[in-house]
């Protein structure tokens, strides 16, 4: 689990260490088991939750986010965004994307949450 200090250095390590496992299967691979998602079930991504519920618990235990309940789509949206691109593109995904993901549309997404003026850009 990573806890380096900051949510936004949390959420990219995560998107990180997902676009290494995309790259060790290859994007064939990865591919054609996005498509078959409909058939995993609705655990299937149980782990990538309670990961990104843990990395905002522990946000809100450094001051970074307030003690405010989220949206459960809210907590999933970076790793469902990577999963997204993984199903359109046919090759890794740039380091470029993943830090687009968490500057451009997770952090002002967690802002306008009501989090405004509480969330940190460490």
């Amino acid at each position: 689990m990573p806890d380096t200090g900051s949510l936004r250095s949390d959420v990219l390590l995560v998107l990180r260490r997902m676009t290494d496992r995309q790259s060790e299967l290859g994007p064939d691979i990865v591919h054609g088991l996005l498509s078959e998602m409909v058939e995993l079930g609705p655990d299937t991504f149980t782990v990538t939750r309670d990961v990104m519920a843990t990395i905002l618990d522990q946000a809100r235990r450094r001051g970074e986010l307030p003690a405010a309940d989220l949206n459960p789509r809210i907590v999933t949206l970076p790793p469902a965004l990577l999963r997204h691109e993984m199903l359109l593109a046919m090759r890794p995904i740039s380091d470029e994307t993943l830090v687009e993901i968490v500057d451009e549309i997770y952090l002002p997404v967690l802002r306008a949450a009501g989090l405004r003026d509480r969330v940190t850009e460490r």
